[in-house]
């Protein structure tokens, strides 16, 4: 099942929907660079379920202007899809956006 959120503030309102008070416990409580061990679980789902390996360009298009404005070098040197983000990166933008938005409510 494809979500369609069309930029990282939806993803973001959207996980935290789905997600169990517990889990969004868990990730408010570990820290910015804790987020990189969500990447093959909840990144997952994430890149599967909002066409970040599809034709979600316009979620897509929002997650890259935030990583070159706050992590140009975090950008995957290498897109060998030719695509406007690769979704691992586009992925990790959300978790972050997560982890921030989580911080604001502590």
């Amino acid at each position: 099942m494809e979500i369609n959120c069309l930029n990282v503030e939806g993803a973001v309102i959207y996980l935290k929907t789905v997600l169990s008070k517990e889990e969004l416990a868990t990730i408010s409580k570990g820290s910015k660079k804790d987020m990189i061990n969500y990447h093959h679980g909840l990144g997952t789902v994430i890149r599967n379920s909002m066409g970040l390996w599809g034709d979600n360009d316009t979620l897509k298009e929002d997650c890259l202007r935030i990583l070159q404005k706050t992590h140009p070098e975090r950008i995957s040197a290498i897109n060998d899809s030719n695509d406007i983000i690769h979704a691992d990166d586009a992925s990790g933008v959300i978790l972050d956006a997560l982890w921030e938005d989580l911080q604001k409510k502590a």
